[in-house]
């Protein structure tokens, strides 16, 4: 063993390693300098049967002569039973560095449990998260559905009306041209009847009886065309009167729907759903 040129560091070999830090041999000193990262001075190695000789840092060497006075020194090939026994003092502190020891391992097992525990409850919220998030796009989805069902009906609403207020204004047409057919055919009434009257009124001249069959038959016929056209009136009536119904229930079932769907668009929205839905998916 010999001091480096600076003084700061020893050069020892293998084997002193070993006496040094109270190891077994060589090899034991060989692996004690590479994990410490000890470097290896090839330059004082003359023939390859010499001995490596590594720098070692003068803190750690000297730290391990003051071990070895507190300690005593080894008996090289001696079993552990023979190795002088510590005196009281370094009992002692050997027994409170292993309270030590033991509270920090004890720590550091608490900690990690704590760590564990905590992995455990953020690994069991972010299932949570991903549970609430699968939910919320299926409402979000079913809300979606929902509102584009409702503007569709709405649509249809608004198209149905367009073809009710269509027929509606047909069967107006149709009621005033019957009217019309009515009210021709009662002038044409009222006109034969004053032929008839008035042929009847005329006692000394000779009454054309053919005249008068003829001016009957289209009386009744016009009587007949009347009577027609105010059943034609009174359909059409009618029929623009059930036609409006249907499409007044029609909207006001399509209202109802959109304002139901409104509603639960509104309550998801909110974080909640309606109660028969709930019922629906616990069944």
């Amino acid at each position: 063993m010999t001091d480096s040129e600076g003084g700061s560091d020893v050069i020892a070999t293998y084997r002193e390693i070993a006496a040094q830090f109270r190891l077994k041999g060589p090899d034991q000193g060989r692996t004690k300098a590479k994990r410490a990262g000890w470097p290896i001075l090839p330059h004082l190695q003359n023939h390859p049967s010499d001995p490596i000789r590594v720098s070692v840092p003068r803190e750690a060497w000297e730290a391990a002569s003051q071990l070895r006075e507190r300690l005593g020194p080894r008996v090289h090939g001696a079993s552990p039973s023979r190795i002088a026994e510590p005196s009281t003092s370094q009992t002692a502190e050997i027994r409170h560095l292993l309270v030590v020891v033991e509270g920090a391992l004890g720590s550091l097992k608490d900690q990690l449990e704590r760590e564990r525990e905590r992995v455990r409850e953020a690994v069991e919220r972010a299932e949570q998260l991903a549970v609430l998030a699968a939910t919320l796009r299926v409402h979000v989805a079913t809300s979606e559905g929902e509102r584009n069902l409702a503007r569709l009906e709405g649509d249809t609403l608004r198209e149905r009306m367009t073809e009710a207020e269509t027929a509606r204004h047909d069967a107006e047409a149709r009621a005033k041209a019957a009217e019309l057919d009515a009210e021709e055919a009662r002038r044409l009434v009222e006109a034969t009847q004053a032929r008839v009257l008035e042929l009847e009124q005329r006692p000394t001249q000779t009454v054309d009886q053919a005249a008068i069959t003829f001016a009957e038959e289209a009386a009744r016929q016009a009587q007949e065309r009347a009577d027609e056209a105010d059943r034609r009136a009174a359909v059409a009536t009618n029929r623009l009167e059930r036609f409006q119904q249907e499409r007044i229930a029609q909207a006001q079932a399509a209202t109802a729907r959109a304002s139901e769907a409104s509603e639960i668009a509104k309550l998801e929205a909110a974080g909640r759903q309606p109660w028969w839905r709930w019922w629906v998916r616990r069944q």
